[in-house]
């Protein structure tokens, strides 16, 4: 199995639109983790994870 990237989103307000669009056309597989809800807040990976090779963290309405 490859690996895969992680894609955080931190609100419900800033959608992964083109970024998954793009992972889906070149055939690169990913996870979303909705950081916004408490219950995945819990599968965030450790510092040391070897799960992903690339992190994608949307931000949110918090920098506006």
């Amino acid at each position: 199995m490859s690996k895969k990237v992680l894609i955080i989103q931190h609100s419900t307000g800033v959608q992964p639109g083109l970024t998954t669009k793009f992972f889906q056309e070149n055939n690169i597989p990913y996870d979303i983790l909705h950081i916004y809800d408490s219950e995945q807040q819990t599968q965030l990976p450790d510092n040391q994870t070897r799960d992903y090779f690339a992190i994608v963290s949307l931000g949110g309405p918090q920098g506006t």
